[in-house]
């Protein structure tokens, strides 16, 4: 009796996990209907499919969790904006209730979170009869941003033009164009300009090129 219990709540367990599994599928389904040169590497999660707005040539590496907003804590609003030839790496994670913009020719290395919203921290949001408040503020990244392995980057937050990110770093205030930032939190460490000698970069003959 006890072998035909579990195998039946068993059953509804992957009756559960197929539903879940086969929503997600329909999600990215519908995304890739809605932009022809999206490319997705499997397993990805996304909520609120809607609220996604890509450009051309998107890639998204395994691992990715996008959350575009439209829950109730955030008053329904939030988006995830994405431009041109831009590129998420492994285990990427968004939260774009506060709503989060991407230029152009933008990459994210492995393991980079980016949050638009927060739990509201004050005394008067941590009594036991007030409901958990959110915290809403865009983040804003530009055109030819490099964000380096194992970013976060906090709401409010606006990135400007290429802009590079060292690893590791944490994000919280504005980093100007065309500097490179790196710390917990992340400080401007320089301008950014060439990284190597013209000699060291690699060349490729005229009769290499296919």
């Amino acid at each position: 009796m006890a072998g035909l219990t579990e195998t039946i709540e068993f059953a509804r367990y992957l009756g559960k996990t197929g539903r879940d599994v086969l929503r997600n599928e329909r999600a990215l389904w519908r995304l890739e209907s809605r932009f022809d040169d999206l490319r997705i590497v499997r397993p990805f999660s996304i909520v609120s499919p809607e609220r996604l707005q890509v450009g051309r040539n998107l890639l998204i590496l395994r691992n990715c969790h996008f959350h575009c907003g439209g829950m109730a804590w955030s008053g329904r609003r939030g988006h995830i904006t994405v431009g041109d030839d831009c590129w998420f790496s492994e285990n990427n994670v968004l939260y774009g209730a506060g709503g989060i913009t991407i230029g152009n020719n933008t990459g994210m290395g492995p393991g980079v979170m980016i949050f638009s919203s927060r739990e509201d921290l004050s005394l008067e949001c941590a009594k036991p009869e007030k409901e958990r408040a959110h915290l809403l503020g865009p983040v804003v990244i530009g055109s030819h941003v490099l964000v380096f392995a194992g970013v976060i980057i906090g709401p409010d937050v606006t990135i400007g033009e290429g802009a590079v990110l060292g690893a590791g770093s944490v994000v919280l205030d504005d980093i100007p164009p065309w500097s490179v930032a790196a710390g917990a939190p992340a400080k401007v460490v320089r301008e950014r300009g060439a990284d190597a000698k013209v000699g060291s970069m690699l060349r490729v003959a005229p009769d290499m090129v296919e």
